[in-house]
């Protein structure tokens, strides 16, 4: 098992291919997919580590201003949408 920030990574090679396990803090075991590569498979999964940290660390400035009422609730709901797309278009590279 490797760390990337703090956060468990496995790579497994299988017949299928590399194989990226991410052990989120909060949602748990995440299986990112099949890689030609184990450094591929590694890479990825880090690249959606920091975005994961990039989007966590956004969201608390969002929930503080909406804390403030800077933000209504449509707008707050966008953001965090949003965040998480952003983590998430990594898969579509």
């Amino acid at each position: 098992m490797d760390y990337y920030l703090g956060q468990p990574i496995e790579v497994l090679e299988t017949e299928q291919g590399w194989l990226s396990i991410w052990h989120h803090r909060l949602v748990g075991q995440i299986e990112i997919g099949f890689f030609l590569t184990g450094d591929d498979a590694l890479e990825l999964t880090r690249d959606l580590i920091r975005r994961d940290f990039a989007a966590i660390s956004l969201m608390k400035v969002v929930d503080e201003w909406y804390e403030m009422d800077l933000v209504t609730d449509y707008e707050h709901d966008l953001i965090q949408n949003s965040l998480v797309q952003s983590v998430l278009a990594v898969l579509n590279q």
